[in-house]
């Protein structure tokens, strides 16, 4: 499985507690897949990157967690990246 970086990430301005829209292509087993629209929003415990839902809040993809944490995790560094996020450190004694 392979994520690239994504094509695109746009921030979102004015819209509650989302902040930029990516689109992003995935490989796996060779076959290519490119998922538009999805959400980096503003959670309860930080950021999340959310796959894209039809009207009535179902998941237009389905992804296994390996991939959904892969390709949350290159978003996220896409956003740090072009200035969208900010990368949080914590420290610990």
């Amino acid at each position: 499985m392979t994520t690239n970086d994504p094509d695109t990430i746009t921030p979102v301005h004015g819209a509650g507690r989302l902040l930029a829209l990516a689109d992003v292509a995935v490989e796996i087993a060779g076959v290519a897949i490119e998922i538009n629209a999805v959400r980096v929003e503003q959670a309860s415990a930080g950021i999340a990157v959310r796959l894209p839902l039809d009207r009535q809040g179902r998941p237009l993809v389905v992804l296994p967690e390996d991939v959904r944490q892969a390709l949350g995790d290159t978003v996220l560094a896409a956003g740090i990246e072009v200035g969208i996020l900010k990368e949080r450190f914590s420290v610990t004694a």
